[in-house]
């Protein structure tokens, strides 16, 4: 696999004033239907479409060139309502907007330390929120294609599962305060 040259450094950014986001493309072909619909919810980021997402931005530095967003959403309770997940246990869930990797760094990168990028992200996505709640970690809920099956068995490594079976987009949700994988302690190399 290659690894990329530079270091990666991770930090808040507003989305409407980063200017990366207009031209921002996750695509390599491999799933165009999926790479269409990440590449608007950018574009409504971009836009003000989620006023209360918190834009992370990984970039490759010393250039500075984006490595890829994850977008953060405080949530009061479940995005989906279901007895499966109870809406005491998630009032104060967190919904990944999105999750992804600039089209130009797809393809099985991965940074100094052998972990692919896109393990990067989720890892700088858990790590914010333990940080914004005071070492605690809460439930954190996502929406993956179905067909994006890299995707899906990415984030079950890391805790994620699907409670519940739905027609299309697969819904996957995240134990509070389970802890982070080992190995995965500390900043990202």
């Amino acid at each position: 696999m290659p690894i990329i040259e530079g270091t990666l450094q991770t930090d808040t950014e507003v989305a409407a004033e980063c200017a990366d986001l207009a031209a921002f493309s996750c695509g390599d072909g491999r799933l165009p239907a999926a790479e269409d619909d990440v590449n608007a919810i950018v574009a409504e980021l971009h836009g003000g479409d989620y006023p209360d997402a918190v834009l992370r931005v990984t970039r490759e530095m010393p250039v500075g060139t984006l490595v890829g967003i994850a977008a953060i959403e405080p949530r009061k309770g479940p995005i989906i309502d279901h007895p499966v997940i109870p809406e005491k246990d998630n009032e104060d869930a967190a919904y990944v907007v999105v999750l992804t990797l600039s089209g130009g760094y797809r393809g099985s990168y991965t940074c100094k330390d052998g972990r692919p990028l896109s393990e990067v992200l989720v890892l700088e996505a858990l790590r914010y929120l333990v940080t914004e709640n005071d070492g605690a970690i809460p439930p954190v809920q996502a929406v993956i294609a179905r067909a994006n099956t890299p995707s899906r068995e990415m984030v079950e490594r890391y805790g994620f599962v699907n409670p519940i079976e739905t027609i299309g987009d697969r819904f996957y949700i995240r134990a509070r305060n389970l802890p982070l994988p080992s190995g995965t302690a500390g900043t990202v190399p």
